[in-house]
């Protein structure tokens, strides 16, 4: 940590996990169908990821998950961008949450994240620049700086500049961003939507 400076910590307690339920649920665990499915997915469902209850800003752990907006015509396709969708804006909602203590501007990504259907979403619907680490490991190449500098070496600075050399997500166009806005303000609406009817649903006797 720096001296002197902060770390704000937002908790997803549903990214991963939702996404595994939905991989399980709709492809028997094939994730590479699953994303497959997903990019053939047309929008319109929407998806509230609080299977195991919500993390930030919430934190109620009686919270549950919710698929909105279904139709007859609705296919597991549908299901699976749903999803994505969905873990992305919670996110999303999360990071607006912070917003209040300093304007987050931009998130790198780093592990599985970093590519693929998941880095695809974020960079559509997070409202933010998006990066994303050279390597896949970077916990572990940090880790292991940290334990070198630990036991009195000193980094080179090829070392410090592979680790920094982030590389760009490409964000949406100005109609999509439009359109990715709409989307959050339909999915902050839901979630408050669905948490007052759970409350409801508590205090009737």
């Amino acid at each position: 940590m720096v001296p002197g400076r902060w770390v704000r910590e937002g908790i997803h307690s549903n990214f991963g996990s939702a996404l595994a339920w939905a991989t399980r649920t709709l492809t028997g665990g094939d994730v590479a169908r699953f994303e497959a499915l997903a990019q053939a997915g047309r929008p319109g469902p929407l998806f509230v990821p609080h299977l195991s209850g919500s993390g930030s800003p919430d934190f109620d752990a009686r919270a549950r998950a919710a698929f909105l907006g279904l139709e007859l015509a609705s296919e597991p396709a549908d299901l699976a961008r749903a999803a994505y969708e969905g873990v992305a804006l919670e996110l999303r909602r999360i990071l607006d949450s912070l917003e209040p203590r300093g304007t987050i501007s931009r998130l790198v990504l780093a592990g599985g994240a970093r590519r693929g259907m998941v880095a695809r979403t974020l960079a559509r619907l997070c409202g933010r620049e998006l990066l994303q680490t050279p390597h896949e490991e970077a916990t572990l190449a940090g880790a292991a700086q940290l334990a070198w500098r630990g036991i009195g070496h000193d980094l080179t600075a090829s070392a410090v500049a592979a680790s920094l050399d982030l590389q760009a997500v490409p964000g949406p166009d100005p109609g999509a961003r439009a359109d990715a806005d709409r989307l959050y303000a339909r999915y902050v609406r839901s979630v408050r939507a669905l948490a007052t009817a759970a409350r409801a649903e508590q205090e009737d006797p």
